[in-house]
């Protein structure tokens, strides 16, 4: 009786799901934010509660590529609830992520009558050493958030709605919302919308299928109009160009790392395949709808330690509960025991064991989280500069620090620390490392560029931002390491040449050119980006 009311236990599926990623906390405490959420945070502050939905010159200050503009809320209401705080942000991640292995374990249980189903998927998740890590990096938390509504939206349409006056409406209500937010989460997940919307057309149910096709077309006009239509991908060049760059290496390294991080869902997968072979290839074929928006990211083959786990993330769980739905099947159920469920919790706590411990080491020793740490303990009365190297690129946080009426200025300009120390200011300075050194030797440090003449470093192409593209290209003598800063944001770009579809600039935004030879250095005065827009 109680497997005809899965309902009863979804306080046990939000218990197990919740215990496994509080698992991660301990590993990932001492952790604070990227660049990428200090540059999210500042712009989720500064711009208008909801101006990003629909006002492209904010919103593309975050991106050109994508549409996910619900993350700036959550990062706003974060910020305003508990200020410039990693753990409050830490807590909400990994809660995030059990509380999806929670409803996809609920779907599964739901959809098979069978508890045993929703166990398996729940613990197939845990058993991938790609997800958990993902609860260190913040700005991973929009792939989260679209698995959080497309799980709700796929529990939502597990029903027909009745005929009475009322419920049609309150389902075409509640369809049309979570498709949306799951959109505006994350773009990736649009597939799986119109999977959905196919199957609702196809089972008759109305008022869903309506509320699903208003949500994407809504999204899709509001995605036009914010980004416009561009077939471009990052370096500027066709999708295509992209695709056709990877090559058979990246491809078999890629595999590599899939099949070490995901060899238990792998395994359940053949098992799957041999008992039930067409549910399985069935199930499987839809859950790999969600890997068609990844081709557009050939980044996620090229580094898939850093940005395939959160790109496969929508897939990994469709392809678990694609599992857990096969191997629960009427013909597949009675070939194999279900206690071998057991032996996926010990390596599930194996895998994400050792995932957790990679990943703080790589914290513990990593200099910008070191230098970041320091910052955000850092809260003086009276003006402090910190001098930091240029591979440092989280100078975005003095922002936020300001905002929160605490005097901070991050630069790596040595004469501007040499100028407020000259003043009477505390100045902090960095090596490259991230370890503190004695300001007093600053000046040693910060020697003029001799021999190289007034203007060493040439714009060949001015710093300009045209049709989504960010691009440069500056030129030097022969050995001068010569870049581009951006003061207003404290960032160090230590490029000669650029050409992303990256983010936006602020219109009129100031940046300054810079040289350097050893411990010698030059800078420009400051100068205008060039923002063109269509």
């Amino acid at each position: 009786m109680i497997h005809q009311h899965p309902a009863r236990w979804m306080g046990l599926w939000l218990a197990l799901g919740l215990l496994l990623s509080l698992c991660a906390y301990p590993y990932l405490s001492q952790t604070v934010f990227s660049d990428d959420d200090g540059h999210i945070l500042q712009l989720a502050i500064e711009a208008p509660f909801l101006g990003a939905y629909y006002k492209p010159e904010i919103y593309q200050q975050l991106s050109v590529v994508h549409y996910t503009p619900v993350a700036l809320t959550v990062y706003r209401l974060m910020f305003e609830l508990f200020g410039v705080t990693a753990t409050p942000f830490l807590i909400l991640q990994i809660g995030l992520l059990g509380l999806c292995a929670a409803l996809a374990g609920a779907w599964c249980h739901r959809h098979t009558q069978q508890v045993s189903a929703g166990l398996m998927a729940i613990l197939l998740i845990a058993s991938l050493s790609s997800v958990w890590p993902m609860a260190a990096r913040f700005y991973t938390l929009h792939y989260g958030l679209g698995a959080l509504f497309s799980l709700l939206l796929l529990l939502h349409l597990q029903n027909k709605p009745p005929s009475s006056a009322v419920q049609p409406t309150l389902a075409l209500v509640t369809s049309f919302v979570l498709a949306l937010l799951a959109l505006l989460s994350k773009e990736i997940y649009a597939p799986l919308v119109l999977a959905l919307w196919a199957w609702a057309a196809f089972r008759k149910h109305r008022p869903q299928a309506i509320g699903l096709l208003l949500a994407m077309l809504v999204y899709a006009g509001l995605r036009l109009h914010v980004l416009g239509f561009s077939t471009e991908g990052r370096t500027g060049n066709s999708l295509l160009a992209d695709l056709q760059s990877l090559q058979a290496g990246t491809l078999v390294h890629f595999a590599k790392w899939y099949v070490q991080t995901h060899a238990l869902l792998l395994l359940a997968t053949v098992l799957a395949l041999v008992l039930r072979p067409l549910q399985t290839l069935k199930n499987s074929l839809i859950a790999c709808l969600l890997v068609l928006p990844v081709l557009a990211a050939p980044h996620a083959f090229i580094d898939p330690a850093q940005h395939a786990d959160r790109l496969f993330f929508a897939f990994d769980l469709a392809l678990c509960c694609a599992v857990a739905l096969a191997l629960h099947s009427k013909a597949a159920a009675p070939h194999w025991p279900k206690w071998v469920l057991l032996l996926a919790l010990p390596w599930g706590v194996f895998s994400t064991h050792a995932a957790m411990q990679s990943k703080q080491q790589q914290l513990s020793t990593d200099p910008s989280q070191r230098i970041t740490r320091q910052i955000l303990s850092a809260h003086p009365l009276a003006a402090l500069t910190i001098l930091t190297e240029p591979a440092y690129q989280q100078g975005g946080l003095m922002r936020l620090m300001i905002r929160q009426h605490i005097p901070l200025r991050i630069t790596q300009n040595c004469q501007e620390a040499l100028h407020a120390q000259a003043q009477g200011q505390m100045v902090w300075t960095f090596d490259a490392q991230g370890h503190r050194q004695d300001p007093v030797g600053l000046s040693k440090r910060c020697q003029p560029l001799q021999a190289h003449g007034p203007e060493p470093v040439t714009e060949v192409i001015h710093p300009s931002f045209t049709r989504g593209v960010l691009q440069w290209q500056l030129h030097g003598p022969s050995g001068l390491q010569v870049g581009i800063q951006f003061p207003d944001r404290g960032l160090t770009l230590a490029t000669p040449q650029m050409r992303e579809r990256l983010v936006r600039p602020r219109d009129s935004e100031p940046y300054r050119l810079y040289a350097r030879q050893g411990e010698q250095w030059w800078f420009s005065e400051l100068r205008q980006m060039t923002v063109l827009t269509p």
